[in-house]
């Protein structure tokens, strides 16, 4: 065990604070000792970073394979880990590593569910490679949104003494402002999505 603790790079000892929150990932390391020790610290990575490790036959958010490309038996183990992790979850991130990604890392790139290829050099940033993608897959599914902030809401309008309402945004008026308090606020609605739809 210790001979292993020396193979493996320092370049993985980092102090990481976990972001997973509730994330799920799973690792699978094929070829040489070197490989298998680097395995095991991107295993420690994604774990320090708040992943729940799993097993690679279960389903989970993210797969990490750590691949060889030593021999073409090698590459087709990958291949077919990598459909086995697609399989397994098609929304999961699947993430390649090692040896066969730095040989051919566009051909990787096109089989189904892979978004990271990083070479033997990015094993050490793969939890930041995989909380980027989380964080620009959240913004695509978050879409466009407007920050409420004072006199934004659909509901911001002036009392005139008594007599009226108005919503100084669309110019809108109303002269029951016991009905606009009541809650029949339709024509303000109707001429704020009016003006909204116009602005776009």
């Amino acid at each position: 065990m210790n001979n292993e603790q020396n193979i493996c790079p320092e370049r993985f000892d980092q102090n990481i604070q976990g972001k997973a929150n509730g994330l799920s990932a799973a690792v699978i390391t094929l070829g040489c000792k070197v490989n298998q020790c680097e395995g095991q610290s991107i295993t420690e990575l994604f774990e320090k970073s708040g992943y729940t490790i799993k097993p690679f036959s279960q389903p989970a958010d993210v797969y990490i394979i750590n691949t060889c490309s030593v021999t073409a038996m090698a590459e087709s183990k990958s291949r077919k880990l990598i459909h086995r992790a697609h399989a397994l979850n098609g929304d999961a991130l699947i993430i390649i590593t090692g040896c066969y990604s730095q040989r051919a890392g566009n051909e990787l790139l096109n089989l189904p569910g892979v978004k990271i290829v990083s070479g033997n050099a990015g094993k050490s940033r793969l939890t930041e490679l995989a909380e980027q993608e989380h964080q620009e897959n959240l913004a695509e599914l978050k879409g466009d949104y407007s920050m409420n902030t004072w006199g934004s809401q659909i509901r911001s309008y002036v009392f005139m003494p008594y007599t009226l309402v108005k919503d100084h945004r669309t110019g809108f008026e109303m002269g029951n402002v016991n009905a606009v308090m009541d809650g029949d606020l339709d024509g303000f609605i109707n001429a704020y999505l009016l003006k909204e739809s116009g602005a776009k």
